[in-house]
């Protein structure tokens, strides 16, 4: 299928007409009335052009042979054209450059621009005598092959008189999506209850003890393509009780390339948050195997194919095997051969399966009206109702299609829209399961609206499971001239109309978010991802066909169409640099390549050179000296990212006249960008890098945004000009003084200025030029957020006293230290988000208006912050929406004003409150009549004596709660707010040396993490019978008990997978008395612990601790006590099957050690050299797995990593 885009199509024909005839007749007179005649043929094609291609777009005829030709045609003409008239755009541009450099000389503008414009026109006259002007030359080809391909438009007239009244009502609706439309998100799952408990129940089972494998057991959800595999893993992999369970989740999209060095990279990424800096497979694997050592790991690979590669398989999971018994994968797959192959390279164990079946006709039907009638009730729209039934029908029970047809109709509640989707040809009776999900996802397409479809196709350009980033997405659909200006609104910027195709896009289900922040390469930020299922990734590769490529891997050359627009490569192979003259059309080129030499910059001259269409290019690669020079004969080029090492860039960058984006990581900013003729530049990225190195600075009059540090190049007073701004970041503002050129920057003049920080960064004490400095930067009215770094002076500007920037909705002060009184910042009606940080002076904050729509609020080391002013029971209700409450380091605050029920953060850290704030009263507007709070944590309050104004509110939400340092409090109100505490996971409450013991709180049923710590007056916790009711507890750490003697009511735990112990000397000393006891019977236990973390060996002859036998980690810290008390080694010996690493700090001797460890680990006890190290580590293999041993005799010294043996299996 061939996609012209009539929109576009139409767009470039018009100024062909209008502009490129225009100039043909200037530059030669006499073929005036000639070319005349061509532009009214044009003219008139121009709507049956527009016809058979919308008709042919719409997916309601057969495109033959012949027209599928003519569309082809049609394109590439379309094409030719764009680039004949960006020439001539390019063309004009460089005159004006040249016009200002000539008249800019330092010799005199008028003697030189004389010249230069003399030389013009006598070319100019030369060229039309001899015939020889490039760019008319280029101009008559494009007109003469746009008149063959319209000539042939009458042909296939019958298209567009066959098309019936859906097409008319499809251009209408097409327009018409909601705005208020919310993004649909997966929160759960309809018709798969059983399904998922299934899941769970096996995630969350206890590893058989007597099992004889590694100890990594396998799921596999097997189904058609859009049953819904993903999204069931998905919903698991999120349970609140998985998330316990395990100490690292990793998701990995491993797509149809089963490359194992990507997925061991991508695990390690998803793990770590950070892609590793390691090259070759082997260091990946190390790294991955240290990551999981000793660790329950859960690991989803989502949709696999590989079902034949048993060696690859083998190689992805041996760094896995060091993870801990318990351990499990998950994947998603079409065909079961897939988790039969998984099965065999992890040692032939029989994994459990599920074979996920469409929904039956309830519960698709519920899950299909979800979508259909999002935000209305469906028995509302009863004629809608029958129709809806009637398409559900046909939709296979497969949850894909009715998410992109449920959303498809939601967009016109309409029943004759309804009625052509239930007669559209791609809606069968036999519905999709004959043929795949393919004909409804295609019907999806035909439906989407025009300006959308170009946008979508572009996106197959990437390989599946591709992360998409939004910002990065729409500066290249603009740089492809995809975005449309509308006529309506002709001032609106490019990327805002982008931002809302994207939104679109995702609205109807074709991009998703991913759910997890990863890092933007271009912006290099954390951001939230997006990506597409992979049959819409199938369906975009169909509708793009020829025009979109991706290589990777081992693919053939050959295999890339000569038609290709757009190509994604992934590969080391010099073939393809060398060759890519053959695709010299190509508007877009993706390339990622690990090595660099000679040979490779020979290759990217010859690619600048032949490429000579391009609009985007994007080069990853590890290091290259400079950039060819030839770059600069790119003339179409608009979107530039050099992802790498780069030294400089050529001077010849300043020829790319077209180009909007220059993104480039790892940059040098030492080194001096000549930039001042890229006129229409509109992004530096990353915009958090300050430019203080650019040369002319203040043409680049297109830039949306910009990070501007004052040097040796560019001038503050060069801001002037940028009108267009967006986003301005300004530092070194401590070189400014009140003077002519602070005040010509006029601010207020810049009227689509949203955002600006201003950074002085000095420790002078000039506050009175900092002031005059600031109240000239006055901004315009449009401002959002405002930030302030760093601001000596000692009252706020005139412009923020006066209430004169009513839009702003965040605003940042940092380090002004001399600001005692802030302006009433509570009257601002738009305000969300306020964060003070070190305004070491301010003394009071003003409360006037109530802060009514303030969201987060965070104020941290304000040391001489006392009062809110203007707060009293006569003022109106303060901050009703407020979710976020962080106060930290403000000794002399007193007294917080009520909270809301709307908060769900609060923290309070050092703060000199002597009674924890309370809550308003519900009001018969409030959602709910209990708080919403989820997080809190008080910590180091000194003076704070009771909680009670927050415990004895229902807090039904909490999650975590965390109480330290507080020496004055009390009493925690046990009675009144623990029993409503339903929701805990999280209990940490250290050194509050006159709290009493709650007793409730250990019978919190939700809690998996408990800490408690400082608790020296307590001599035995805790009871069995509160440790019965802590069914979900798998982490406890219990420090600093001086009084502690007994931890025996842990036996009526049944796991943990962390228990800490540490500085509780009554308790070793009771170890200690009970060696010398006599032996106790066995009497039936069941604890198991995971990771076990002491300070003194003598703890493991504790009850229960003695006792236990499945032990995978322990960590002693302090083992002076080996050779004088005890013996540790009928403990090992217990644990022997199940132990994987052990790790034992400042012993003093060898001699000193367990006699079983020195038996397993002869090397390392014979050199007696390596144990006089700070750090020796070693393997050997108990029981057929490998053990890790790590010894460190130096006391403060890090856990770093030792030696690792590769042992074979015996």
């Amino acid at each position: 299928m061939v996609v012209v885009g009539d929109v576009i199509a139409s767009k470039i024909i018009e100024k062909l007409v209008e502009v490129g005839f225009d100039y043909a007749a200037d530059q030669c007179f006499a073929r005036r009335r000639r070319m005349n005649d061509e532009r009214q043929r044009l003219k008139d094609a121009l709507p049956r052009i527009r016809a058979v291609v919308n008709a042919a777009e719409s997916g309601q005829g057969e495109i033959t042979g012949d027209l599928n030709k003519w569309l082809w045609q049609l394109k590439g003409a379309v094409y030719m054209a764009s680039d004949v008239l960006d020439d001539l755009d390019y063309n004009e541009i460089q005159k004006r450059v040249e016009t200002d450099a000539a008249g800019s000389g330092p010799r005199g503008s008028k003697v030189s621009g004389f010249i230069s414009d003399s030389k013009r026109r006598v070319s100019k006259f030369s060229k039309r005598a001899f015939k020889s002007d490039p760019a008319l030359e280029k101009l008559r080809g494009a007109v003469k092959r746009l008149s063959e391909v319209a000539a042939g438009v009458e042909v296939f007239n019958s298209l567009v008189t066959e098309r019936n009244q859906l097409q008319q009502q499809q251009q209408q609706q097409q327009q018409q999506h909601r705005e208020t439309e919310p993004i649909v998100r997966e929160r759960d799952v309809l018709g798969r209850d059983g399904d998922r408990k299934e899941v769970l129940q096996w995630l969350t089972r206890a590893p058989i003890a007597n099992e004889d494998h590694e100890g990594i057991s396998l799921f596999s959800i097997e189904g058609l393509g859009g049953v819904g595999k993903t999204t069931l893993a998905q919903v698991v992999y999120r349970d609140d009780a998985v998330r316990s369970s395990f100490s690292i989740k990793i998701w990995v999209c491993v797509s149809t390339r089963f490359d194992v060095k990507k997925i061991t990279g991508d695990i390690l990424e998803c793990a770590a948050q950070r892609r590793p800096d390691v090259g070759g497979l082997g260091p990946l694997q190390e790294a991955l195997e240290a990551l999981v050592s000793s660790k329950k790991f859960l690991l989803v690979l989502d949709d696999v194919w590989n079902d034949d590669d048993l060696s690859s398989w083998q190689t992805l999971f041996a760094p896995l095997r060091c993870g801990l018994k318990g351990s499990k994968i998950i994947l998603t797959a079409r065909s079961e051969e897939v988790a039969e192959m998984a099965t065999l390279a992890l040692g032939g164990m029989a994994n459990e399966s599920m074979k996920l079946k469409p929904l039956d006709g309830n519960d698709f039907l519920s899950l299909f009206n979800r979508y259909a009638f999002a935000g209305t009730n469906p028995h509302n729209h009863g004629k809608l109702q029958s129709i809806g039934e009637q398409i559900a029908g046909r939709l296979g029970g497969l949850p894909l299609a009715a998410k992109t047809i449920g959303a498809l109709l939601r967009s016109n509640l309409d029943d004759s829209h309804w009625m052509n989707i239930l007669q559209s040809r791609h809606i069968s009776d036999h519905g999709p399961q004959r043929d795949g999900v393919m004909p409804a996802l295609m019907l999806s397409y035909y439906y989407l609206p025009k300006h959308l479809r170009p946008c979508f196709a572009f996106l197959s350009t990437f390989p599946q499971d591709h992360q998409f980033f939004k910002g990065d997405l729409v500066l290249m659909w603009m740089a492809l001239d995809f975005i449309q200006q509308s006529p309506q609104n002709p001032a609106q910027a490019l990327e805002d109309i982008g931002s809302r195709y994207f939104d679109e896009l995702a609205k109807l289900s074709f991009l998703e978010p991913f759910g997890l922040h990863s890092t933007n390469p271009s912006t290099q930020r954390l951001e939230e991802g997006y990506i597409m299922h992979d049959l819409l990734h199938d369906l975009s590769s169909k509708v793009s066909h020829g025009e979109c490529f991706t290589f990777v891997g081992d693919m053939s050359i050959n295999q890339i169409p000569n038609t290709v627009r757009h190509l994604y490569s992934k590969t080391g192979d010099l073939g393809l640099l060398k060759d890519m003259g053959k695709w010299k059309n190509l508007h877009t080129l993706i390339l990622k390549f690990n090595g660099y030499n000679d040979e490779h910059a020979v290759a990217f001259r010859q690619v600048f050179e032949s490429l000579e269409s391009i609009r985007v290019l994007r080069i990853t690669i590890k290091e290259m000296e400079v950039l060819p020079c030839a770059i600069g004969k790119l003339r179409h080029l608009r979107y530039l990212s050099l992802d790498g090492r780069f030294a400089r860039l050529p001077s010849s960058i300043c020829k790319l006249y077209h180009l909007q984006v220059l993104a480039r990581s790892n940059i040098e900013t030492s080194s001096v960008l000549v930039l001042n003729n890229l006129i229409n530049l509109r992004h530096l990225l990353p915009y958090h890098i300050p430019y203080g190195n650019i040369k002319g600075i203040g043409t680049l009059t297109s830039l949306q945004r910009l990070s501007f540090g004052a040097g040796a190049y560019n001038k503050f007073s060069e801001l002037k000009d940028l009108r267009e701004l967006q986003e301005l970041r300004i530092s070194g503002l401590r070189n400014q003084r009140h003077d002519e050129e602070v005040s010509l920057v006029q601010f207020r003049d810049k009227k689509r200025l949203q955002v600006l920080y201003l950074d002085w960064k000095d420790d002078s004490d000039a506050a009175e030029e900092y002031e005059k400095v600031l109240d000239c930067l006055h901004p315009p009215d449009s401002l959002k957020e405002l930030r302030i770094v760093g601001y000596r002076g000692a009252r706020s500007p005139y412009w923020m006293e006066k209430d004169l920037l009513k839009n702003l909705e965040r605003i940042v002060l940092s380090g002004n230290a001399a600001w005692k009184h802030l302006p009433s910042l509570g009257k601002l009606p738009y305000l969300n988000e306020l964060r003070l940080y070190s305004l070491t002076g301010l003394e009071q904050i003003g409360f006037g208006g109530g802060f009514q729509q303030l969201k987060i609020l965070e104020i941290q080391d304000c040391e001489q912050l006392e009062e809110w002013s203007g707060f009293g029971a006569e003022t109106a209700p303060c901050w009703p929406l407020l979710g976020h409450l962080e106060i930290s380091r403000c000794p002399k605050l007193k007294a917080l004003p009520p909270l809301r029920l709307s908060l769900q953060r609060l923290e309070l850290l050092d703060v000199g409150l002597s009674d924890s704030p309370t809550f308003f009263p519900a009001t018969p507007s409030s959602s709910s009549s209990s708080p919403s709070l989820t997080h809190m944590e008080i910590t180091g309050c000194e003076n704070l004596t009771s909680v009670a104004g927050l415990l004895r509110h229902r807090l039904s939400a909490l999650r975590t709660l965390e109480i330290s340092g507080c020496e004055a409090l009390a009493d925690l109100h046990a009675e009144e707010g623990f029993q409503h505490l339903h929701s805990i996971e999280r209990l940490a409450i250290e050194y509050c040396p006159k709290l009493k013991m709650a007793t409730d709180a250990v019978a919190l049923t939700s809690l998996s993490r408990l800490t408690l710590s400082g608790w020296n007056h307590i001599t035995s916790f805790p009871s069995e019978e509160a440790c019965r009711r802590l069914t979900s507890l798998k982490v406890l750490r219990l420090e600093d008990w001086g009084g502690l003697m007994s931890v025996e009511g842990l036996k009526a735990l049944s796991h943990l997978d962390v228990l800490h112990i540490r500085e509780c000397p009554k308790l070793v000393q009771a170890a200690a008395a009970s060696i010398k006891g006599k032996e106790e019977e066995e009497e039936e236990f069941t604890l198991t612990v995971g990771r076990l973390w002491v300070d003194d060996p003598l703890l493991l002859h504790v009850e229960p601790l003695r006792k236990l036998t499945s032990v995978t980690n322990l960590w002693i810290e302090d083992c002076g006590n080996l050779e004088s008390e005890g013996d540790i080694d009928p403990w090992l010996l217990r644990n022997r099957t199940s132990l994987r690493s052990i790790l034992l700090r400042k012993y003093s001797t060898a001699k000193s050690l367990p006699r079983s460890l020195q038996a397993l680990f002869p090397g390392v006890f014979r050199h007696r050299r390596s144990l006089s190290a700070p750090i020796a580590a070693a393997d050997a293999l108990v029981s057929g797995m490998s053990l890790h041993l790590w010894l460190q005799r130096d006391a403060e010294g890090a856990v770093r990593g030792g030696r690792r043996c590769r042992l074979a299996q015996h």
